[in-house]
């Protein structure tokens, strides 16, 4: 039996096997990640190669109504509740800074995220709350990601 008499056979199965094929194929994965291990959403979407990671992050933020947010051209301001913020203890020197940080295929964003492209659709962004560490005059991390296992969110 060739390819074209089992399309005719079943073209409901046909056409759902191909869109997900092609939704796979030719769209970024994204996640974002709080302070939990369990992402606070994932997906799929097929994006502009010539429009920023910062455009279309707010976009997928915009889609999801469940998730409150601050976003602009550099990046995520704050996120359900999860903002950029800076703690220091001058008499110990030291100066924490936490916010959001993205990576597209598990490399670290070098510029801000309005100055980021995707190279292909297959590409994954993942955003997520990290901090910097700076301590004894020196920076010890850049976006550390923040993982609380004892959260539930």
């Amino acid at each position: 039996m060739n390819a074209n008499r089992i399309l005719r056979c079943f073209p409901l199965i046909a056409g759902l096997l191909l869109g997900l094929l092609s939704s796979s194929s030719f769209a970024i994965t994204w996640d974002l990640i709080g302070i939990a291990p369990k992402p606070i959403a994932t997906g799929i979407k097929e994006v502009d190669l010539h429009q920023t990671v910062a455009v279309i992050t707010v976009d997928l933020l915009k889609e999801i109504t469940a998730i409150h947010f601050k976003a602009d051209e550099k990046g995520i301001a704050e996120l359900n509740g999860l903002k950029s913020e800076t703690y220091s203890n001058v008499a110990e020197g030291w100066i924490k800074v936490t916010g959001w940080c993205y990576s597209i295929n598990s490399s670290l964003g070098t510029n801000y995220a309005n100055e980021a492209y995707f190279t292909s659709q297959q590409d994954h962004l993942r955003w997520f709350y990290g901090y910097a560490y700076f301590t004894d005059g020196k920076w010890v991390g850049y976006c550390l990601p923040w993982v609380n296992k004892n959260s539930r969110n």
